[in-house]
């Protein structure tokens, strides 16, 4: 099996420019590979965009070789040439680890201050300051303030999507998904093999169940329901316009 190393564009306006990666040649032939960031800044816009806006993305193949490793390492080079972790045209925040796993290793020529003054001041604090920026992000997300603006933000891009035609347009693609067996068969795997296979995003989804929104009570014409959910069941309606109806009566 060949491998390769590839440089994706995204020409959209909601995340940086560039992203590159190495994975075998099959799965960019077969699944119309264009990279899996794993950062928590980029990872849900990146898989919404290629869902919604798969136009937005060009992607061209640097280099091909024998081995994984082989890639890996070509992968390291060209991340490293460009400063990725620090440049703010690139969605890669961390460097390709020479053993295949990927992660914020710092360790050396790998630091992203490698070469500065400064180099020994911050080896050691890297990842630490990583996690307290991560930190503030979820408790801003999280504080009352911060859930108003981001249901404020979500409804004004609802609005927009419906209004340009991009929510048709997704409705379109998903209906085209659910129809087709072939198609419906394959995102169904991709999503097991994320599940099985992802450490990440497999802890993800157990603290959102863990930690998801408590049940909404519904009441419809004159009938009290335990949560939407059941209100669908029970009366056909689906989410959006259940949601509505919530939406109104508050």
């Amino acid at each position: 099996m060949l491998f390769c190393v590839y440089h994706t564009v995204y020409s959209g306006d909601k995340l940086p420019p560039n992203y590159v990666g190495s994975t075998s040649l099959k799965r960019i032939k077969e699944e119309n590979y264009f990279g899996s960031p794993r950062s928590r800044a980029y990872q849900d816009i990146w898989e919404s965009e290629l869902l919604e806006n798969p136009h937005l993305f060009s992607r061209t193949i640097l280099s091909t070789h024998e081995t994984r490793e082989e890639a890996l390492s070509e992968e390291l080079k060209v991340q490293k040439e460009n400063n990725v972790v620090r440049s703010s045209e690139w969605i890669n925040m961390a460097f390709a680890a020479p053993n295949g796993c990927f992660g914020m290793d710092i360790s050396g020529e790998l630091n992203p201050n490698y070469g500065d003054k400064g180099t020994q001041h911050f080896k050691g604090i890297w990842d630490k300051k990583h996690d307290e920026i991560v930190e503030n992000m979820i408790k801003e997300r999280n504080a009352p303030e911060g859930k108003k603006r981001m249901k404020r933000v979500i409804a004004e891009e609802w609005e927009k999507r419906r209004a340009d035609g991009r929510y048709e347009k997704f409705c379109e693609t998903m209906a085209v998904v659910n129809n087709d067996p072939v198609k419906n068969e394959k995102a169904s795997r991709k999503i097991k093999d994320r599940w099985l296979n992802d450490p990440v995003y497999q802890e993800k989804m157990r603290n959102r169940k863990q930690g998801g929104r408590q049940p909404i009570q519904v009441e419809i014409d004159g009938t009290t329901y335990s949560s939407m959910s059941e209100a669908s069941k029970a009366t056909g309606l689906n989410a959006y316009k259940i949601r509505k109806i919530v939406n109104e009566t508050k």
